[in-house]
């Protein structure tokens, strides 16, 4: 991934000339995290220093411990622009990440910093977690205003009974209405938090916004929302027991689809040994489909969360990729198993291999696929539904 430097603020920009200045002073031919990190306590740097401040780390004190972990080249280094170490370069990739689930344009300080935290490994990361900074309280604090944004039109949206596609629209275009206001009131009102409660007050009553917002909805719509309410993830679920919750309603469709069949082939013409024989593929599917589901589902949501770096889960295509493998063997063992039930007949399953092997591959890597091409956007969905719309300090949590 290329970093998108024309996304940063002005704020964001500085943040990095002060990096690439830091670097210069310590005679570093490189920008790591820990010059980012100084670049970010600058009092021109924009609000990383308060933000570290209102988490009671005095960012005075980062010099002194970044100096503890490195040392200082032993000659002047040339004037110019410096490269990013792979650290800094996944940091601010994980910024922009950051921004980009917040359905914000633009990367600013506040990204960075919150990027500095999540990688973790890097100079930036031992010194923030010596100083005392708990990384689940980073964010809320980071991200304060937009959360409160970001909240206003939560409560408006999440009671609309309209399955998560049409709630993703709602989303974006009310957000961007209640941007344009609070921007009105930051102009009037100068401190933001102050600006957002006022614009949300005049953005209006959310349960009359929300009775609004569904009696525009079609009926199709409502449909939607009823199925996506039956077999859809709902939040806080977690990955482990919704692909379970999924994986045992599959087995009880097929179970009533195999039973009825069953029923009216004995009520016709009775049952025979030939019936037995045509029964078990249908068998051998209401085996190992449930099963299917369960591990194939929770291997997908492992493989999209080390690809994008969420829910715990280390940013890595390397483990992406062991997933991907085991998920290619979860296929081979289910498809020979298939064909060893279906037949009653080990031996040629086995004949099978190529074919299945085949099909395993190119099975595993459609997944990965569609978990990088899907992720971000079903990662947003869930850092939504996953919102605290009820408290008065706004935060995020995922399954």
């Amino acid at each position: 991934m290329n970093i998108p430097f024309h996304q940063f603020t002005d704020e964001a920009r500085r943040v990095m000339d002060l990096a690439n200045a830091e670097s210069r002073r310590l005679n570093h031919e490189y920008i790591g995290t820990e010059h980012v990190l100084l670049g970010l306590i600058k009092k021109e740097a924009g609000v990383a220093a308060d933000i570290l401040k209102n988490l009671a780390i005095d960012p005075g004190a980062v010099p002194a411990e970044v100096e503890k972990l490195i040392k200082t080249g032993p000659e002047m280094t040339a004037v110019g622009e410096r490269p990013l170490t792979p650290r800094a370069g996944a940091a601010i990739r994980y910024a922009v990440e950051e921004s980009r689930r917040l359905l914000q344009k633009s990367v600013g300080p506040e990204h960075l910093l919150v990027g500095l935290a999540i990688e973790g490994a890097g100079v930036a990361g031992l010194v923030l977690r010596k100083l005392g900074l708990e990384p689940q309280a980073l964010r809320p604090a980071a991200f304060k205003v937009r959360l409160m944004q970001i909240t206003t039109v939560e409560k408006i949206v999440r009671p609309v009974r309209a399955a998560t596609p049409r709630k993703r629209k709602m989303r974006e275009e009310l957000l961007a209405h209640l941007e344009t206001i609070c921007e009105e009131e930051r102009a009037r009102l100068k401190d933001p938090a102050a600006a957002t409660a006022a614009a949300a007050r005049r953005f209006g009553d959310p349960a009359a916004l929300t009775r609004e917002l569904d009696r525009s909805l079609p009926r199709l719509e409502r449909y939607a929302y009823r199925v996506e309410r039956r077999f859809g993830w709902r939040a806080p679920e977690s990955a482990a027991r919704y692909t379970l919750r999924v994986a045992m309603q599959l087995f009880v469709v097929i179970a009533m689809a195999l039973g009825i069949l069953v029923a009216a082939v004995v009520v016709s013409r009775g049952w025979n040994q030939a019936d037995w024989i045509a029964i078990r593929p249908a068998l051998a599917l209401l085996l190992l489909l449930p099963l299917d589901e369960f591990l194939l589902g929770l291997l997908y949501f492992k493989i999209r969360d080390a690809l994008w770096g969420v829910f715990g889960a280390r940013r890595s295509a390397f483990h992406a990729s062991l997933l991907g493998l085991l998920f290619a063997c979860v296929v081979v063992v289910s498809g020979l198993g298939f064909f060893a039930l279906a037949t009653w007949d080990v031996d040629r399953a086995t004949q099978q291999i190529y074919p299945v092997v085949v099909a395993a591959v190119a099975a595993a890597t459609a997944c990965i696929s569609l978990a990088r091409l899907r992720g971000r956007v079903e990662i947003a969905d869930t850092l939504w539904a996953c919102l605290d719309i009820d408290t008065s300090a706004p935060g995020i949590a995922g399954p």
